[in-house]
């Protein structure tokens, strides 16, 4: 028996009339279908990275996944301590997000990744690895962007507070690789994640800056997952930039998009 159908291709008032087996029709169906359980895997690990990156400067309550010693006490000068300054409506924050065009070239906003919570039903302690107390007073925006489908993906958080509280929460995030240097991570239906966190260097940018290479594999499947997580700090503002891919992310090209971030947020809300 032979089967003819219609097939769409490329533009929508183009279509093309095709032969086929039913043998040959579930050859093709199996290869979708194959072809979708990658891009579902590959998005899962998307959505973990989020978090990842979200979770770094995040408040917890949680401890560390391994005890560490403590730090050794220091007798000298106590930390400078800055005025209050007034912080800026969430508007302010958000209208100071870069948009798709300043990331780059391709890429487009995608606010219900942004707005989800891929880490319910997670078991993951990378929120922990910051020891950050919270800061209940700071104002916070996040918006993720995506430059295809499967791909490259960036996340940009900036975070008003006050000065003494970014000082501190630059402090916290320095503890990440000690805490975390390498994990498990079990998203939602059972599917193991390794992810490994390392030092990454990068151009020194405002006052202070944090930076870290992550690494994500899944076991016995070969995917792997690739991000730069970079924050910088101007006076009260903290600003969090993470790049993903599928290869590993070029230093300069992260540097840019967190030069231009920081630059936006410097001249909109101070």
């Amino acid at each position: 028996m032979i089967v003819t159908g219609a097939v769409q291709r490329g533009k929508a008032d183009r279509w093309t009339h095709v032969r086929c087996s039913p043998a040959s029709a579930l050859s093709r169906l199996v290869k979708l279908q194959a072809l979708e359980d990658t891009l579902r895997l590959k998005i899962n690990i998307v959505s973990l990275f989020l978090i990842s990156a979200m979770a770094a400067a995040a408040c917890s309550v949680d401890p560390p996944p391994t005890p560490v010693p403590a730090e050794p006490s220091t007798t000298g000068p106590a930390p400078a301590t800055y005025p209050p300054r007034k912080l800026p409506a969430k508007a302010a924050v958000e209208k100071a997000l870069l948009t798709p065009s300043e990331i780059g070239d391709g890429y487009t906003a995608n606010p219900g990744m942004a707005e989800k919570n891929p880490a319910a039903g997670m078991n993951t302690s990378l929120t922990g690895c910051a020891e950050a107390a919270e800061d209940a007073d700071a104002v916070s925006a996040h918006q993720v962007y995506q430059g295809g489908a499967t791909g490259p993906f960036a996340v940009e958080t900036i975070t008003a507070t006050q000065v003494d509280e970014a000082i501190a929460l630059m402090r916290q995030l320095r503890k990440v690789r000690r805490n975390c240097h390498q994990f498990d991570g079990q998203m939602a239906g059972g599917m193991k994640l390794e992810i490994t966190i390392d030092d990454l260097s990068i151009t020194r940018m405002g006052e202070e800056t944090v930076a870290y290479r992550l690494t994500a594999t899944v076991p016995g499947v070969g995917a792997a997952f690739y991000a730069h997580l970079v924050t910088a700090r101007s006076g009260g503002l903290v600003v969090l930039i993470t790049v993903m891919q599928m290869s590993s992310p070029e230093v300069a090209g992260t540097e840019e998009i967190l030069r231009a971030a920081l630059a936006k947020a410097k001249t909109t809300l101070d």
